[in-house]
């Protein structure tokens, strides 16, 4: 993909949604700018099908060191059902392969036969749901978490360091950095850093903004973790609490986060705190294990 076919991918994007769902086109994904901001965080995971000089689909990845996900993949409606998809999942799996993707992923519609056989072929199952939860922000106490953005340019190599560190103990290999400079790189909004001592235990990757993820008036939080060991529930609950914190800040009246029910710690935690979902949609993933998710694990992973 390049610069030029951002205009139209993202007008693809929003109708193909629409479609999909029956709304109208012109509020379909309002305030959300996925397709601008994925390319700008990495265009190597961008891709474009182009069938006489138009755009008439796209897909973009996201390489997280061992773990990787896609999304959203959209055709343009006039051309469903002709192999597009088709055509741009083989490029998706080349694209992981080249990367060593150990763990490959995705979030889709938890009642779409068509989408899930289609994945299905490529070797992606569905795994467990994934909650889309909400809440009202109220003026948290927490106020005791760093922000990447308070750094120094010399103090950030270290924090993604750490960061690094952090996810590791997830997931051997797992890596956000380039999430967290993309966030910061492209003023998409914030990431939360929860220190205990000297040490890093748990980050929040928060979009919002014009130029974010995020709805119009909505904090959402793409990737949180809390590091494992005795005291992961109470950290994050603060990292929660931290989140309300920035959207109080930013004057935003709701909070956005995708758990998968897999991590039944987290999702049950989020309910305890205030936390509703909106709806469910599904995880699928190529091979076995559970990648990021697993029961004992405190992760927010929002595939979408």
């Amino acid at each position: 993909m390049a610069a030029e076919d951002l205009r139209e991918a993202d007008r693809i994007f929003r109708v193909a949604f629409a479609t999909y769902l029956g709304v109208d086109p012109q509020t379909s994904m309002s305030g959300r700018a996925m397709v601008r901001g994925r390319f700008g965080t990495d265009p190597s995971g961008a891709i474009a099908a182009v069938d006489g000089g138009e755009v008439i689909g796209s897909n973009f990845m996201a390489n997280w060191g061992s773990f990787g996900f896609f999304g959203p993949l959209t055709v343009n409606p006039t051309r469903w059902k002709q192999g597009i998809a088709k055509r741009l999942m083989e490029e998706t799996m080349a694209r992981f392969d080249a990367w060593r993707t150990k763990h490959a992923a995705l979030f889709t519609f938890a009642d779409s036969a068509q989408h899930q056989t289609l994945y299905q072929r490529f070797g992606f199952w569905p795994r467990f749901l994934t909650g889309i939860m909400h809440k009202v922000p109220s003026d948290s106490s927490m106020r005791s978490s760093a922000r990447y953005s308070q750094l120094t340019r010399d103090q950030q190599p270290a924090a993604l360091a750490e960061a690094r560190d952090l996810c590791n103990e997830l997931l051997e290999g797992l890596d956000v950095s380039i999430e967290i400079e993309g966030i910061a790189g492209q003023s998409q909004g914030e990431t939360i850093l929860i220190r205990s001592d000297s040490r890093l235990e748990g980050i929040a990757l928060c979009h919002f903004g014009s130029e974010s993820e995020a709805g119009d008036k909505s904090l959402y939080v793409k990737f949180a973790a809390a590091r494992p060991g005795p005291n992961v529930e109470k950290t994050f609950a603060e990292l929660l609490g931290a989140c309300e914190a920035l959207a109080v800040d930013n004057g935003l009246p709701d909070i956005e986060a995708g758990v998968s029910t897999e991590t039944v710690g987290a999702y049950k935690a989020m309910i305890r705190l205030g936390f509703k979902p909106a709806y469910f949609g599904v995880f699928m993933l190529r091979g076995g294990g559970s990648a990021v998710y697993r029961p004992d694990a405190y992760v927010v992973a929002d595939l979408r």
